[in-house]
């Protein structure tokens, strides 16, 4: 643990001497490196150090430090200095932070009504015992539950006493069973990469898209951002599980009592109430309304409409769900109070997003980024390397990044915006980058200490650290097939590849 925490002040203390020689070298002959680009680029990599070593509970006053640096920065300069605040502030009213706090509204009101548990137990039902297909279910549940939960930790929190529960009937050791690991890894990773397929899945989604508009102009509405994910990620669940089955194959076929265990937890639950009906009904109103914009109906279909239809889906995905959630707080008939609502949100990770998109809101205005990467391009001699070669390893870094960061939420805020400037550096069209690199960004299978969901699998003893690194070191290489032999060609489909 004191390694741990000395390694960390050394990341941190070295990031810190960076951003200084950053903001005090005169980088002389630098054209197109303004002041303020200079000093907004050393508080990215001074946000960085801050971003990958800084304990959980520093994260807030880190981002907070990061906000009061960027606008400090741009005060610096006379050009930017006007608008100084503005654009440090303007994370806070982007509409993807306040999608992120909708979804941990639509998550509340899932675990309060019951209605979470409620699928998860009906679908694990469905395994009747059976090893293989408890362990399939486990990602099923995780596809079932994503769109509803904004949060891993909430997603893990509702399998864990479910799947400790199974493990317990089984009979079998924690921690030294095949079916423990494989179910223990699988419940974690499934929980984080099936986040990546939904846009309200996980707060880091509704950040890259911010990111992407603020620092390249480009907007993904929630069909798209489905469109893009989804199908990657289902093949990605479906791989890990194979892969975790093949590492860890159970020792059991059958789970004597595993059966009885799951259908007396949802006897318990007792018949469905009006909590949970007006959450589904909400939620459903939610999905179709995300589900039908142009890009969908087609923009023939969509002129022929009412005028009011037209308003209504032509509305920002945010406001969409904000318009559907309004039933879950009417009084009597509601399924959720505000005070119910703001003690889920993680008031913490709304700075982080907020300062995060500031910053990448100085960068994109500023230049500095674009001008450091084209630099580094130039130094090393990388740009004339072939598209696979950058795109190999943009796939490597953002999958193996992750043993970089704590949350990566601040691995989003930290690497993205360096994606961007990178295509643009390369002349290549910004999603050929941006998509595969985003849709890396939950991936976060290898050590528990880097993701919540992994942590609380290993923390209940299922698996030790050594099975979840050897899963997901393996799982690595096997992303980085798909993503060139079903990435590539689905991608190039869709148009956003060159």
């Amino acid at each position: 643990m004191k390694t741990n925490g000395t390694w960390r002040y050394i990341v941190m203390a070295l990031m810190a001497l960076i951003a200084l020689f950053i903001a005090l070298y005169p980088f002389p002959g630098a054209a197109g490196l303004s002041p303020a680009g200079k000093y907004v680029l050393a508080v990215f990599v001074l946000a960085v150090g801050l971003w990958v070593a800084a304990p959980a509970q520093y994260l807030t006053p880190a981002s907070l430090l990061v906000l009061v640096l960027v606008v400090l920065a741009l005060s610096a300069d006379k050009k930017t200095a006007a608008k100084a605040v503005g654009t440090g502030m303007s994370g806070y009213g982007d509409a993807g932070l306040w999608l992120m706090i909708l979804g941990f509204v639509y998550a509340t009101a899932f675990s309060k009504s019951g209605l979470a548990k409620r699928v998860a137990l009906v679908l694990m039902n469905l395994a009747r015992g059976s090893s293989f297909w408890i362990l399939f279910m486990v990602g099923v549940i995780n596809i079932a539950i994503s769109a509803t939960t904004p949060s891993t930790i909430a997603k893990g929190g509702l399998l864990l006493p479910v799947i400790v529960g199974i493990v317990g009937t089984a009979g079998v050791e924690k921690g030294k069973s095949n079916f423990a690991k494989a179910i223990g890894i699988y419940a974690g990773a499934a929980d984080n990469i099936i986040s990546a397929g939904i846009l309200t899945a996980t707060i880091a989604n509704p950040l890259a898209i911010s990111i992407l508009k603020k620092a390249a102009g480009i907007d993904v509405s929630w069909t798209q951002w489905f469109l893009y994910t989804f199908p990657m990620v289902l093949v990605s669940t479906l791989l890990a599980f194979f892969l975790v089955y093949f590492l860890f194959p159970p020792e059991i076929k059958e789970i004597n009592g595993g059966a009885e265990y799951v259908a007396q937890e949802l006897r318990s639950l007792g018949p469905v109430t009006s909590a949970e009906k007006v959450t589904l009904i909400s939620f459903l109103t939610a999905l179709a309304l995300w589900i039908l914009d142009k890009s969908v109906i087609g923009v023939q279909a969509y002129r022929s409409l009412p005028a009011i239809l037209q308003t209504i889906l032509g509305l920002h995905v945010f406001v969409k769900g904000l318009f559907a959630a309004m039933i879950l707080f009417v009084p009597r008939y509601g399924v959720v109070t505000w005070k119910d609502a703001e003690k889920d949100v993680p008031w913490g990770t709304y700075v982080l997003f907020g300062a995060a998109l500031g910053l990448s809101a100085a960068l994109n205005q500023t230049k500095g980024m674009d001008w450091a990467v084209m630099h580094i391009l130039n130094a090393l001699g990388l740009k004339s390397l072939p598209f696979f070669a950058i795109y190999a390893l943009i796939v490597f870094l953002m999958y193996y990044g992750h043993v970089l960061f704590f949350t990566y939420t601040a691995m989003a805020a930290a690497l993205l915006p360096i994606v961007i400037s990178l295509a643009k550096a390369l002349s290549l069209p910004v999603l050929a980058l941006y998509v595969p690199a985003m849709t890396l960004i939950p991936y976060s299978c290898i050590f528990p200490f880097n993701t919540v969901p992994l942590l609380m699998f290993n923390g209940a003893g299922l698996f030790e650290t050594r099975d979840s690194a050897r899963f997901g070191l393996l799982f690595g290489l096997v992303v980085l097939a798909q993503w060139f032999l079903i990435g590539l060609p689905y991608w190039r489909a869709l148009g956003i590849m060159p």
